[in-house]
Protein backbone atom coordinates (compact mmCIF):
# COMPACT_ATOMS: atom_id res chain seq x y z
CA UNK A 1 0.00 0.00 0.00
CA UNK A 2 1.63 3.77 -1.47
CA UNK A 3 -0.67 6.30 1.02
CA UNK A 4 2.71 8.45 0.50
CA UNK A 5 2.05 8.57 -3.20
CA UNK A 6 -1.49 8.46 -3.79
CA UNK A 7 -3.23 10.73 -0.77
CA UNK A 8 -3.88 14.02 -0.13
CA UNK A 9 -4.92 14.99 3.05
CA UNK A 10 -6.40 18.46 3.52
CA UNK A 11 -7.34 19.82 7.07
CA UNK A 12 -7.58 22.34 9.51
CA UNK A 13 -5.55 23.60 12.43
CA UNK A 14 -7.16 22.32 15.86
CA UNK A 15 -4.80 25.07 17.51
CA UNK A 16 -3.31 28.36 16.44
CA UNK A 17 0.17 28.99 18.35
CA UNK A 18 2.67 31.03 18.00
CA UNK A 19 5.51 29.13 20.20
CA UNK A 20 8.95 30.34 21.34
CA UNK A 21 11.58 28.98 19.15
CA UNK A 22 14.86 29.93 20.94
CA UNK A 23 17.05 29.48 17.72
CA UNK A 24 17.23 31.30 14.26
CA UNK A 25 14.00 32.87 15.25
CA UNK A 26 12.26 34.30 18.37
CA UNK A 27 8.57 32.40 17.79
CA UNK A 28 7.48 29.92 15.28
CA UNK A 29 4.32 30.45 14.05
CA UNK A 30 1.52 27.88 12.90
CA UNK A 31 2.31 26.22 9.85
CA UNK A 32 0.58 25.71 6.34
CA UNK A 33 1.23 22.03 7.03
CA UNK A 34 1.90 19.04 8.71
CA UNK A 35 3.66 15.70 8.27
CA UNK A 36 6.46 14.31 6.79
CA UNK A 37 7.86 13.86 3.02
CA UNK A 38 10.47 11.27 3.90
CA UNK A 39 12.96 13.23 2.16
CA UNK A 40 15.86 13.54 4.52
CA UNK A 41 18.93 11.63 4.07
CA UNK A 42 19.44 11.04 7.63
CA UNK A 43 16.28 9.81 8.83
CA UNK A 44 15.39 6.39 10.29
CA UNK A 45 11.80 6.53 9.33
CA UNK A 46 11.80 5.14 5.68
CA UNK A 47 14.94 2.43 6.67
CA UNK A 48 12.88 1.04 9.84
CA UNK A 49 8.66 1.87 9.29
CA UNK A 50 8.91 2.04 5.77
CA UNK A 51 6.07 4.72 5.21
CA UNK A 52 4.82 7.67 7.05
CA UNK A 53 1.84 9.56 7.56
CA UNK A 54 0.84 11.04 4.73
CA UNK A 55 1.38 15.29 4.73
CA UNK A 56 -1.64 16.97 5.58
CA UNK A 57 -2.06 20.53 3.70
CA UNK A 58 -4.47 23.23 5.84
CA UNK A 59 -7.34 25.01 4.54
CA UNK A 60 -7.67 27.53 6.76
CA UNK A 61 -4.30 29.89 5.56
CA UNK A 62 -6.52 33.15 6.49
CA UNK A 63 -7.26 31.78 10.01
CA UNK A 64 -3.57 31.24 9.98
CA UNK A 65 -2.73 34.91 8.17
CA UNK A 66 -4.89 36.65 10.75
CA UNK A 67 -3.20 35.20 14.07
CA UNK A 68 0.20 35.80 13.06
CA UNK A 69 -1.36 39.37 12.57
CA UNK A 70 -2.50 39.78 15.84
CA UNK A 71 0.41 38.22 17.74
CA UNK A 72 2.32 41.01 15.44
CA UNK A 73 -0.02 43.78 16.82
CA UNK A 74 -0.13 42.53 19.97
CA UNK A 75 4.18 42.42 20.83
CA UNK A 76 5.34 45.15 18.44
CA UNK A 77 8.66 44.76 16.40
CA UNK A 78 11.10 41.96 17.19
CA UNK A 79 13.67 43.34 19.80
CA UNK A 80 16.45 40.84 18.81
CA UNK A 81 16.06 41.17 15.23
CA UNK A 82 18.61 42.30 13.22
CA UNK A 83 17.73 46.16 11.06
Amino acid sequence: MCVKGETLVLGERKTLTTRPNGRSADRIAPGASKGCAMACVYCYVPRRKGQADPVTVVTDIDAIIAHAGRHIARHGHCTTCAG
